[in-house]
């Protein structure tokens, strides 16, 4: 049989392993039988020394595609869907990100940069400098107020 004959011409060859994929059962059974390397089949029967199967496929990541040979533990395509619509409802509503997920600052660190955050505000483009800068708007010096030293542009 062919497909015997190239798995002795590929222990011959020097390999140490080689996969039998979307065979009849039987068939790699003869093939696992007669070479002396180690074997893993997918789609290829239990036959092999071990079986080779995607965690994706097992898992039901895909939910329009399942091999013959994969056996579904899970469908967590449906679970990953379902997370994805709620985390874009709730960025719809507002309700995500909360102030549980989102990082603050010292009390102190809050009032210095006030100033600065209210007048950037106000620029149209919000990566300008600080109004309570010290020096030119070209370039780049930090505030004795608010310890603001972004690169002003303009």
């Amino acid at each position: 049989m062919r497909i015997v004959e190239d798995g002795l011409a590929i222990e011959a060859a020097g390999a140490v392993g080689f996969e039998i994929e979307a065979v009849p059962a039987p068939v790699a059974k003869a093939v696992d039988d007669a070479v002396k390397v180690f074997t893993f089949g997918i789609g290829a029967g239990n036959a092999s020394c071990g079986q080779l199967l995607l965690a994706f496929d097992l898992l039901g990541v895909f939910d329009q595609f399942k091999p013959k040979f994969t056996k579904r533990y899970a469908q967590i395509s449906d679970v990953a869907v379902d997370a994805l619509r709620r985390d874009a409802s709730e960025v719809r509503e507002g309700t995500f990100p909360d102030a549980d997920h989102a990082y603050g600052m010292k009390a102190e660190e809050d009032r210095r940069s006030r100033p600065c955050l209210r007048s950037a505000a106000r620029w149209p483009n919000a990566a300008s400098a600080c109004s309570c800068r010290t020096g030119s708007r070209s370039g780049r010096r930090r505030s004795r107020r608010c310890g603001c030293a972004r690169r002003a542009r303009g």
